[in-house]
């Protein structure tokens, strides 16, 4: 219990910026202290160190490939999405299906910040 209240503690005062992409039709939050560098279809948020980064892509389309990595269906933002997880290469995506384009939020780091990550999918809105 006392573990959860912390989280919650944390979440609650981190400061968060908000990154509103027009062309790629979406909003999250990020830790305000994160560097964002943003292109056509992919936008990334990296940590101070530089070793954490989180990467948004977005494509138009429908994916083909069927992840090799353990996967659970969620939802994010009222859509249907994959959360998945490979312990190997220290990667953890989340795959949203919005329409007819392929969202993909991902981090690969052996330390990713798991709070991050978790606030910027649950902050995802199309």
């Amino acid at each position: 219990m006392l573990v959860a209240l912390a989280l919650v503690a944390a979440l609650l005062s981190s400061d968060w910026q908000t990154h509103h992409d027009d062309q790629a039709g979406y909003t999250v939050e990020y830790p305000a202290e994160w560097s964002v560098d943003f292109g056509d279809s992919t936008t990334h948020f990296t940590s101070p160190s530089g070793r954490v980064g989180i990467v948004i892509t977005v494509d138009d389309g429908v994916a083909t490939d069927a992840p090799e990595a353990p996967c659970s269906a969620v939802t994010v933002a009222g859509l249907p999405a994959l959360s998945c997880e490979d312990i190997l290469t220290f990667s953890v995506w989340t795959t949203i299906i919005d329409g007819g384009r392929i969202v993909t939020i991902a981090t690969s780091a052996k330390n990713y910040d798991a709070r991050a990550y978790a606030h910027v999918v649950d902050s995802f809105t199309p």
